[in-house]
């Protein structure tokens, strides 16, 4: 017999039953970054590469700490690592880097943002700059909002990374769950709502690709876009053209409502975002989300509070390589010890040993 179950239909699986785990609605990004090139080298990070952002830029960058689970020099680092390997990939997004851009949300630049490199991703920053006649500071700008994007796409690869399941996700927010059944409740009230809206989005991805092939084709006669001669590549950027400029259109309506409905307060000016975005939502949903990105962001702060105002010594003892390029400037040059066999042990602190002793001994006099 053939089987009529429609593809598209996520909301039941076959047996007539939800699917597992249907009530998570906090879809996020997260990935495991411990296998990553820019990770795992060796080489020393001394070279240095900086650039402005504004504050939704900056944001972007806290967004990509977040979903990689690194430091803010490591999202940056693995930003430009990924966008070296095909320059081009980031064409369309130039005129949010421009240093002269008007676009919304790139404006307003003043957050410094520096970090420490290897060479070949300094060198990859400037073959970047050049490839589209742009300066290093545009470039590594370009790199985050590039990155910021991509890892949004569900069929996007980080190199060497994986993808942590929101199944995972869902099980590790659940631990924290106050066990009142009412959020859950509210989630899975939800769910059969959610998935019938997903399954109409599915069934009309493929007439959205026929009408903008269509659409494509006419501008592109038009001499108003330009063809490769790669179909499918031509028409997922087009797609992703079109995609960028309807999501600029709905930030702009979100920002007119704020305004329209005067709204001051910064949390609830999140909490109505999310409620905008996110239709399914009602506004305990929202505010969960809320709270846990404001809890993700303050002990964000509190690690790099930490790393600004730690002692010597207990940097030391958390990581002395980090104590060394950043407290002492050996960007180049290694401790005395770094090719013997129990460097390990050779390199951590002895018992009252202060900062000023240790660095003697890692770089004494006659080294």
């Amino acid at each position: 017999m053939k089987n009529n179950h429609n593809k598209f239909n996520r909301t039941l699986n076959p047996s007539g039953n939800e699917p597992p785990l249907s009530w998570w609605k906090f879809k996020k990004n997260r990935y495991i970054t411990i296998n990553h090139p820019s990770i795992t080298t060796k080489e020393k990070c001394a070279f240095k590469v900086e650039t402005i952002l504004s504050p939704q830029e900056n944001q972007t960058l806290e967004a990509l700490t977040r979903t990689l689970q690194t430091s803010k020099r490591d999202a940056v680092r693995i930003a430009i690592y990924e966008l070296g390997k095909d320059v081009l990939k980031a064409e369309n997004l130039l005129k949010y880097a421009n240093k002269e851009t008007k676009e919304r949300g790139h404006t307003s630049r003043s957050v410094e943002c520096t970090c420490r490199v290897i060479k070949t991703e300094k060198e990859s920053a400037k073959e970047i700059a050049k490839t589209f006649e742009i300066s290093e500071k545009e470039a590594v700008r370009l790199c985050i909002i590039w990155l910021g994007r991509k890892l949004n796409e569900i069929n996007f690869k980080l190199t060497k990374c994986k993808r942590i399941g929101q199944e995972q996700l869902a099980r590790e927010w659940s631990k924290e769950y106050d066990g009142s059944g009412s959020k859950l409740k509210k989630l899975k009230e939800a769910s059969h709502a959610a998935y019938e809206v997903a399954a109409e989005k599915a069934q009309s991805e493929v007439q959205k690709r026929q009408e903008a092939a269509e659409q494509m084709k006419w501008m592109a006669g038009a001499g108003e876009y330009q063809l490769t001669g790669d179909f499918e590549s031509d028409l997922n950027r087009f797609i992703l053209i079109e995609d960028m400029e309807e999501e600029e259109r709905m930030d702009k309506e979100f920002e007119q409502m704020v305004i329209d409905e005067n709204i001051k307060n910064e949390r609830e000016k999140a909490v109505q975002r999310i409620l905008f975005f996110n239709p399914m939502f009602d506004r305990e949903m929202a505010e969960d989300w809320v709270d846990e990105n404001e809890r993700e962001k303050k002990e964000k702060e509190e690690l790099d509070d930490w790393l600004e105002n730690a002692t010597d010594e207990e940097m030391i003892d958390k990581d002395w390589e980090e104590f060394f390029i950043y407290r002492c400037g050996y960007y180049v040059l290694e401790p005395i010890w770094a090719n013997e066999k129990d460097y390990k042990e050779q390199a951590k602190r002895k018992p009252n040993e202060t900062a000023q002793q240790y660095e003697a001994r890692a770089y004494p006099p006659e080294y």
